[in-house]
């Protein structure tokens, strides 16, 4: 264990959207899905697609309910694919659905 911390700050810009504007605005659908699993850790996710966009500009992402994805470019000259497994899926039954989606309204309140 370490006893050094570090404090990390992101300047994120906010538009206030004033409330007689709020009827021009609806809340986004959710799409029906099949699969979701948790994701690999961000930093590597980003070490690998950082890599992957000096190759092309498109990528796919493939996922199972095994706890499997993938990421994958393929291009003229190379297709790279990397694999991720044991990342689980989290429980998306009615319950936990409309939590998510009550959290996700009442944070752009």
């Amino acid at each position: 264990m370490s006893s050094t911390s570090r404090v990390v700050t992101h300047d994120v810009p906010v538009d206030i959207v004033p409330r007689r504007l709020w009827h021009e605005f609806k809340e986004p659908s959710m799409p029906d899905f099949h699969v979701s699993v948790y994701l690999p850790p961000l930093k590597t996710m980003k070490n690998v697609v950082d890599r992957m966009k000096n190759l092309s500009n498109f990528l796919v992402m493939e996922a199972n309910l095994s706890g499997e994805m993938n990421l994958k470019i393929e291009t003229d000259l190379v297709s790279v694919t990397t694999h991720f497994k044991d990342l689980g899926n989290p429980p998306w039954g009615k319950t936990s659905f409309l939590s998510a989606q009550l959290f996700v309204c009442r944070r752009r309140s």
